[in-house]
């Protein structure tokens, strides 16, 4: 008998043992924590991605599957934070009130420690997918890598949750009612359109709001004149700025105008929008230059007709070369240039500095262009194209002597032989 009496059964959870007050209070903390919490996280990450395309990043430019995937996650989250608030404050008392015992310490600390161990999971796997995921050589997705799966973790906090509570109270029909809430309630919050990054994707427009235009120009021009087409994968590839797949299509087009074979026009219509849009490129290290250089579009050049379509794009592309030297050399007015010009020159003149790490490498770029420029002005053949007359002209600052110590550019070509005067 005095072994019976010892035995004490475990109480069903109930309204009544909670308390009426403290059951309704608790539910509008749960949702008020949860909303709070959503919109912290929520802005945190808009952010972190304005943030990285400030500093040169690209946005975070991905379909809607991925969009709605990290919104549904997010408030799945955030329904399993207001749960555990909930539970928090509906176990505030001590056991005493439930059980008639003072054996069992009161719940409030073991599920403060989860709300803990919750925040501290989301913040790794926010760190994962901000600072791992996006490195251009992992290449790694979370959808097409991890699909469903990862809806594990919120629903092992959840349970991980009220095991606590059922240590205590018969919870299994309440465990399965709220569960059923949650469920529904994240499924149906998931269809509301949240627009997320949008004040990262607004920035990115901004910042490269002149080179998407002059994309855009090209494009046109490149269909009207040449009957050239860009696909939609390889327009998308052009507007990024450090990605595997620009980074593929870089170098592509740089082997491409080094090898002895004549470049396309569309090639070479690519790397003119390439060296206008120059975003200061290196992955691995910083001697990885993956542009083309202006020695090789001159010897594209030298392969094709002088009058040719082909010829005059090439030397455009020397035009950008020159802007691009121009743009990093300049300082900006604020009585002379527009806004899209100024966040150009900075932009630009910064990246230069990235790219080629130090000045050394930027006076080699620097010295090859002019070389170049002498070829132009000592063929005599090109005449006609707007830039050498613009070089030939009293606008263009005079060239600098030949660097013999870059390269021994007689050797391929005759125009750099001795006995040459440089004629305005």
């Amino acid at each position: 008998m005095d072994k019976d009496k010892r035995i004490q059964l475990k109480p069903h959870i109930s309204i009544k043992n909670i308390g009426k007050l403290r059951f309704w209070t608790g539910i509008g903390l749960g949702i008020l924590n949860a909303i709070i919490f959503f919109v912290f996280i929520f802005f945190l990450l808009e952010f972190a991605e304005y943030y990285k395309v400030c500093l040169g990043y690209d946005t975070y430019i991905d379909t809607s599957e991925t969009i709605w995937y990290e919104k549904t996650l997010l408030i799945a989250f955030t329904s399993i934070l207001g749960s555990n608030v909930m539970l928090r404050y509906w176990f505030q008392k001590p056991t005493y009130h439930f059980q008639k015992t003072f054996r069992h310490t009161t719940l409030r600390i073991t599920h403060y420690s989860l709300f803990i161990q919750y925040l501290a999971l989301y913040v790794g796997i926010g760190f994962v997918h901000k600072v791992i995921i996006p490195n251009i050589y992992v290449k790694l997705e979370i959808v097409e890598t991890y699909g469903w799966i990862i809806f594990l973790v919120p629903i092992c906090m959840f349970f991980s949750m009220w095991t606590e509570v059922s240590r205590y109270l018969k919870t299994q029909r309440w465990m399965l009612y709220v569960f059923a809430i949650l469920l529904t309630t994240t499924t149906l919050l998931s269809f509301v359109n949240i627009p997320m990054y949008s004040y990262a994707k607004i920035a990115y427009e901004k910042m490269y709001e002149e080179d998407f235009e002059y994309l855009t120009n090209e494009i046109a021009h490149a269909q009207k004149t040449y009957q050239v087409t860009f696909d939609a994968e390889t327009i998308t590839t052009v507007k990024q700025t450090r990605s595997k797949e620009l980074e593929n299509l870089l170098v592509e087009l740089k082997d491409a105008f080094k090898s002895d074979k004549k470049v396309t026009m569309k090639q070479i219509l690519l790397e003119k929008i390439m060296i206008h849009n120059f975003k200061g490129y290196y992955l691995e290290f910083y001697d990885n230059y993956y542009y083309t250089q202006p020695y090789h579009v001159y010897r594209q050049l030298k392969k094709v007709a002088p009058n040719s379509a082909e010829a005059n794009e090439l030397i455009n592309i020397l035009k950008e070369f020159e802007d691009l030297v121009t743009y990093g050399s300049m300082e900006y007015d604020p009585n002379v240039h527009t806004h899209s010009e100024a966040i150009r020159i900075f932009r630009v003149s910064n990246m230069l500095l990235d790219n080629f790490h130090g000045a050394s490498h930027y006076r080699m770029l620097h010295k090859s262009l002019n070389d170049m420029k002498h070829g132009l002005l000592r063929s005599n053949v090109y005449n006609h194209h707007p830039f050498v007359k613009y070089l030939k002209s009293d606008a263009a600052p005079p060239l600098l002597p030949l660097s013999p110590d870059i390269y021994d550019y007689s050797k391929e070509f005759p125009e750099f032989g001795e006995g040459y005067t440089q004629e305005k």
